[in-house]
């Protein structure tokens, strides 16, 4: 007892400290897109999403009801939308609902506790000036990188740099604490 306790001491203390402490990256926002004037032409903002996995929806039409009436979406259309993603072979049980949803409507839906819906966090990219220099500014994929135009040219510069956030999960692999490593 006295070896485990004295003399091993500070390897049972590292390892408990290895198994407890993990890095985990933090993303880095996907910076702006600015004129000569100084004037936002894309902007990036975080955003929650409403996912589905039509596959595992076992009433579309109800499904459909439900969301639509929380979401304050079109009924008919978003059934349709759902049948024709359970069907189809690209989606792989993955369909945005709504890349919009508020706080409280994300609350809702969070409450419902449905297994094939998912209130995702993530990042929506928008252009306040609509199509204009559409062409020449590009856009970005679903992951977020650039897919063409400027925004392809030069998105390692607008990806920023990742940064990590050292977080501290007991045995369930739960966070109790974190702190900021690296800010991204």
């Amino acid at each position: 007892l006295v070896d485990l306790q004295v003399f091993a001491h500070e390897q049972y203390v590292k390892l408990a400290e290895s198994q407890q402490d993990k890095l985990r990256p933090i993303d880095a926002p996907r910076g702006s897109i600015l004129d000569r004037n100084g004037n936002y032409l894309a902007i990036s903002s975080a955003s929650q999403f409403a996912v589905v996995n039509p596959k595992r929806i076992p009433n579309k039409e109800f499904a459909a009801a439900l969301l639509a009436r929380v979401l304050d979406l079109d009924a008919a259309k978003l059934q349709a939308d759902l049948e024709a993603a359970g069907k189809s072979k690209r989606r792989h049980g993955y369909f945005v609902v709504d890349p919009h949803v508020s706080n409280e409507k994300a609350e809702t839906l969070r409450a419902m506790k449905l297994d094939w819906l998912e209130i995702s966090e993530g990042s929506l990219r928008t252009y306040p000036n609509g199509q204009l220099a559409a062409h020449v500014l590009g856009g970005v994929n679903s992951e977020g990188h650039g897919a063409d135009g400027i925004e392809l040219k030069l998105n390692k510069d607008l990806e920023g740099k990742a940064g990590l956030a050292r977080v501290s999960v007991d045995v369930k692999q739960r966070a109790y604490s974190s702190e900021v490593a690296t800010a991204p």
